[in-house]
């Protein structure tokens, strides 16, 4: 048994140094073919430098990389422009994941971030009509021009409508006559028969006012309501006194006397206008001529409403 142990002991020694001459560093690990040591988890040359990607595996197996260069995947890349396109500055190219109705942006520290998106409607948009985007990458729904308009960014243009039954009546000299007032008992009238009817339409009409001396000179007001949503119209009021001598004056609007004596009202919405008669002799009797025009018009179609009171 002795002879044994002493035949097979220089045995063991011949094959432990013989791997130590094949380049086995005592612990059983080959070199690589580039000559990388693989030592304690961090890839190094033989001279113990980082390799030429500049990247190392820290202790726990993160990538770590020089400053200006970030980890993309299991490499190094360099540190791009701090835009969503880019994926921000740490990102690898892609843009930033935008969800539906959200928006993408950076954050100061180079990483996507992403807020919703606050839809807008028409009227945030201020379309009348077409197809605006909501704000949030998705087409809104707000309709057609009626009358056969051409919807441009949002606004009708180029619209039609009937014609209402006072047409035509275009110009001054045109104007019906549609009432006959007095002052005395007061008179009041509601007038929704009629419609501007296309961009260029201009509705005149006339109206017969009596003094009946009730002990002082008319006093005319004028509204303009109901107007279309989306449309603007301009109010004027003339007063033409029977016996000459106008010198009526202007009580509330813009004081107009391109014919006898009167106002305009050009404010958005609602038009309002008074004027106080005043004419030769005793008698302010004469007639009020009141002219509509579409400052903005939408092709609507719908009838606006006139309001004349004297008193």
């Amino acid at each position: 048994m002795s002879v044994f142990r002493f035949a097979i002991a220089p045995l063991v020694l011949a094959v432990f140094f013989f791997g130590c001459a094949e380049g086995g560093d005592g612990r059983g690990i080959p070199p690589t073919d580039s000559g990388i040591r693989l030592d304690t988890g961090r890839a190094v040359t033989d001279s113990g430098t980082p390799g030429d990607s500049g990247m190392t595996m820290g202790d726990s197996g993160s990538t770590e990389c020089p400053a200006g260069r970030h980890a993309c995947g299991t490499g190094c890349v360099d540190d791009l422009e701090n835009l969503p396109a880019n994926g921000c500055r740490l990102g690898c190219g892609e843009p930033c994941p935008v969800p539906p109705d959200g928006a993408a942006s950076c954050n100061a520290a180079g990483r996507c971030t992403v807020a919703a998106c606050t839809p807008r409607t028409c009227a945030d948009a201020g379309a009348m009509c077409g197809t605006p985007d909501n704000g949030c990458g998705t087409p809104l729904d707000c309709g057609t021009c009626p009358g056969g308009g051409t919807c441009t960014d949002g606004t009708c243009a180029g619209a039609a409508c009937t014609p209402d039954t006072g047409e035509t009546n275009d110009v001054r000299f045109m104007a019906p006559n549609i009432a006959s007032m007095t002052d005395a008992p007061d008179s009041n009238e509601v007038f929704s028969a009629y419609n501007i009817h296309a961009t260029d339409d201009e509705d005149w009409f006339e109206i017969s006012v009596a003094d009946d001396f009730d002990g002082g000179n008319p006093q005319i007001t004028v509204d303009l309501r109901n107007i279309s949503a989306g449309d603007d119209y301009d109010l004027a009021a003339y007063y033409v006194c029977d016996d000459g001598g106008d010198d009526s004056s202007c009580d509330r609007g813009t004081s107009d006397n391109s014919i006898g004596r009167g106002c305009t009202s050009t404010t958005t919405g609602n038009e309002s206008v008074q004027i106080a008669t005043e004419c030769s002799g005793t008698d302010e009797g004469g007639a009020l001529i009141i002219h509509i025009t579409a400052n903005t018009f939408t092709g609507t179609c719908g009838a606006y409403e006139l309001e004349v009171d004297i008193h």
